[in-house]
C-alpha cells in the first residue's frame, strides 16, 4: 500500500506567516538549510517547521516537540493556523486540512469530504486507519532528527515492541485483548488499574528524574563547554594581538617611502640632465677638434700658411702649428673630463635604480603588511563579538530542575505500590489470566518469525555503510552487536558516528519491514540534523550514498535538513533553503 504525500499548504503556523508557504515533495535527495536574516545564521530559520512539525501537526493534531498546542500558532497573528496535507493512496487522492482558532479538521477524498458529521477524534482515527501509522510510529519511522525523536536502541523493552507492533500491523491483538479484559470480575480489573497507575506514576517519576539527570549533565556540559570557548577565543585574541604588533614593530609609513623615492628620482634626473649638457658639450669639442686637425693638417700640406699666407716652413707658421695642437690637447682633455663625469653620473644613476628598487620592494612589503594587519584586525573584532556573545550566554538549566516534584512523585509511586501489593497478594488466581493476556502469545510469535527477516536487512545496511560489526535482536527485542573477530559491545561503547549508522540502519529496515508486514509504503523521509552530530566524513558519504539509492530505487522523497558546510553536494539533486525575515518563514 503505496502513500505518497505530494504537498503541504500552511499559515499561521510557528513562524509561518499570514501569507503563508506552499511546499511540494519530490523524488530525490535533497539538502535543506536555512538562512536566517534576523540572526544571520541557518538556525531558526523554520526547516524543521516546514518539513516535520507540518506533518506531524496536520496528520496527529500536535507537534513532535514538547511544545503546547497553543505554542503553535504564530505568535503575531495569534489566530487562523491552518496546515493542508495532499498526498495519494491506492489511487485516490486525499486532502487533510486542519486547524487553530478555530479548530478544525477535515479529510477529503477524491475532492469530496469524508464523515461531514463526525467529531474531530472519529476524523482522527480514520486518519490513522488510512495512514495505518500511529504518531510515535510516525516520529519513528519518517523522521529521524536528532532533536525529536530518542533513538531506537536507547528505548526501553516496552516502547520498542510498541514501535515493532506496530511497524508489523499486530497491534490490534492488543486491543482485542483489552475488550476480553472487560469481561473479568471486577477485582481483576481493579489490580490491572493499580498495575497500570504503578507503571504510570513509576514512568513518570523515571521520566522526571532522567529528565532532571539529562538537566544537570547539561549544565555541566554548558559550563564545560563555555568555559573551553572562552579559553580558545582568549587564546586566538592574544595571538591575534601579537601579530598585530610584530608587524607594528617592522612597519615602515608608505608616505615616508614615497618621500625618499621622489628625493631620490630628482638626483638622478639632475645627474641625467647633467649628462646631456656633458654629451652636448663632448659633441661640440669633437666638432671643435676636428677643425683644429684640420687646420693642422692644412698647413701641413699647403706650403703656404692659410693663415698668414708665409711659408710653411718659418717660424711664424711653426708657431701656428703648435698653438693648434695646444688647443687640441685642451679639447682633448675636456672630452676626457666630460667622459669621466659622465661615467661617474652613469655610476650614481646605477646606484639611485638599485635604492629605488629597494625602496619600492620595501613599500610593497609595508603594503602586503598593510593588508595582513588589517586582515588580522577584522579577525580579531570578529574574535572578540563572539567572546562578548559566549560571555553573555545564561545557564538556566538549573532552574528547571523540581527536586520537590521529583520526591512528591516518588512518595505517590510507593503508595501505589503499597497498594498493589496488597491486591496482587488477595488475587493469586488471577496469573493464568496474566499469562493469556501477555505478549507471550500470538504477537511475540508473529515477532519470531520476522525477526530473522529484520535482522537481515539491518545488517545488509549496516554493510552497504562499510561497517564492520553485526547486529541482532532476539524476539525480546534485546540486542547483541558483535564486531568481526571481536567480543560483544553494547550499543554506547561505539561512537557518535557508528551509533548514528546504526540508527540509519535501524529505521530502514523498519520501512522495508513495514512495507513487507502491512504493505504500507510512504515516500517521505526526513533526516533532520543527523549529520550535524559526531560522524566521520566517511561516514557521511556513505550514509547519503544509502539515502541517494534509496530514493532512486524506491521512488523516494528524503530530505536532509543540515548546518554541516563539509557534506558531498554533488551527491543531492539540489539544495532548498528555507528563509525567515522580520519573525516570518518563507521559501
Amino acid at each position: 500500500m503505496r502513500i505518497d504525500i505530494q504537498k503541504i499548504k500552511a499559515k499561521n503556523f510557528f513562524s509561518i506567516g499570514n501569507s503563508g508557504i506552499e511546499f511540494d515533495y519530490r523524488t530525490g535527495l535533497y539538502r535543506v538549510t536555512g538562512n536566517n536574516k534576523d540572526s544571520n545564521g541557518r538556525n531558526g530559520a523554520g526547516k524543521s517547521v516546514v518539513l516535520c512539525e507540518t506533518l506531524a501537526f496536520g496528520f496527529y493534531g500536535k507537534p513532535i516537540r514538547k511544545i503546547t498546542k497553543d505554542e503553535m500558532l504564530n505568535s503575531v497573528n495569534n489566530k487562523a493556523c491552518e496546515v493542508e496535507i495532499y498526498f495519494n493512496k491506492e489511487g485516490s487522492n486525499y486532502v487533510i486540512k486542519r486547524g487553530i482558532k478555530p479548530n478544525f479538521l477535515i479529510i477529503e477524498k477524491d475532492g469530496e469530504v469524508q464523515g461531514v458529521n463526525a467529531n474531530m477524534k472519529t476524523t482522527q482515527k480514520e486518519i490513522e486507519r488510512i495512514l495505518g501509522s500511529d504518531f510515535q510510529t510516525f516520529t519513528h519511522l519518517l523522521v529521524m532528527s536528532n532533536s525529536y525523536s530518542t533513538p531506537f536502541m536507547d528505548l526501553d523493552s516496552s516502547k520498542k515492541r510498541s514501535i515493532i507492533e506496530d511497524v508489523l500491523g499486530i497491534s490490534v491483538l492488543g486491543k482485542m485483548s483489552d475488550f476480553i479484559k472487560r469481561d473479568y470480575v471486577e477485582l481483576r480489573n481493579n489490580i490491572k488499574l493499580q498495575e497500570k497507575e504503578s507503571e504510570f506514576l513509576l514512568k513518570s517519576y523515571n521520566e522526571l528524574k532522567e529528565y532532571h539527570d539529562e538537566l544537570k549533565l547539561k549544565s555541566t556540559k554548558f559550563e564545560e563547554v563555555k568555559k573551553e570557548k572562552i579559553d580558545s577565543l582568549n587564546e586566538n585574541k592574544d595571538n591575534l594581538k601579537i601579530n598585530i604588533e610584530k608587524i607594528n614593530k617592522i612597519y615602515i609609513d608608505e608616505e615616508n617611502i614615497n618621500i625618499s623615492i621622489s628625493l631620490i628620482k630628482e638626483k638622478k634626473n639632475k645627474y641625467m640632465s647633467n649628462n646631456k649638457v656633458l654629451l652636448s658639450e663632448l659633441s661640440l669639442n669633437k666638432k671643435q677638434l676636428d677643425k683644429l686637425n684640420k687646420k693642422i693638417n692644412d698647413i701641413k700640406d699647403n706650403p703656404i700658411c692659410p693663415i698668414c699666407n708665409t711659408k710653411t716652413d718659418s717660424e711664424h707658421v711653426k708657431q701656428h702649428i703648435v698653438e693648434l695642437n695646444e688647443q687640441v690637447d685642451n679639447c682633448n682633455s675636456l672630452s676626457l673630463t666630460n667622459k669621466k663625469k659622465i661615467k661617474s653620473n652613469k655610476s650614481k644613476i646605477e646606484k639611485i635604480d638599485d635604492k629605488v628598487y629597494e625602496l619600492n620592494t620595501k613599500l610593497k612589503n609595508m603594503r602586503d603588511l598593510s593588508k595582513k594587519k588589517k586582515s588580522i584586525e577584522e579577525k580579531l573584532s570578529l574574535v572578540e563579538h563572539k567572546l562578548t556573545s559566549v560571555l553573555n550566554e545564561e545557564n538556566t538549566l538549573n532552574e528547571l530542575i523540581d527536586l520537590d516534584k521529583e520526591e512528591s512523585k516518588l512518595k505517590d509511586y510507593e503508595e501505589n505500590k503499597d497498594l498493589l501489593n496488597k491486591f496482587s497478594n488477595k488475587f493469586k488466581k488471577l496469573v493464568f489470566m496474566k499469562q493469556v493476556l501477555s505478549d507471550d502469545g500470538i504477537k511475540n510469535y508473529i515477532i519470531r518469525k520476522v525477526i530473522k527477516f529484520w535482522n537481515m536487512k539491518v545488517n545488509q545496511y549496516l554493510s552497504e555503510m562499510n561497517v564492520n560489526f553485526n547486529i541482532i535482536f532476539d524476539e525480546n527485542l534485546d540486542s547483541k552487536l558483535k564486531s568481526r573477530g571481536r567480543d560483544l559491545f553494547s550499543y554506547h561503547n561505539f561512537s557518535g558516528g557508528e551509533r548514528s549508522r546504526i540508527d540509519v540502519a535501524i529505521l530502514l529496515s523498519m520501512l522495508d519491514l513495514s512495507r513487507l508486514q502491512n504493505n504500507i509504503d510512504l515516500n517521505l523521509m526526513v533526516i533532520d540534523e543527523l549529520f550535524d552530530s559526531a560522524i566521520d566524513t566517511n561516514g557521511r558519504e556513505e550514509i547519503l550514498n544509502l539515502f541517494k539509492n534509496k530514493s532512486i530505487k524506491e521512488n523516494k522523497s528524503i530530505y536532509v535538513i543540515s548546518h554541516s558546510s563539509d557534506l558531498p553536494i554533488d551527491l543531492f539533486d539540489k539544495e532548498i533553503t528555507i528563509h525567515k525575515k522580520d519573525g516570518f518563514t518563507t521559501i
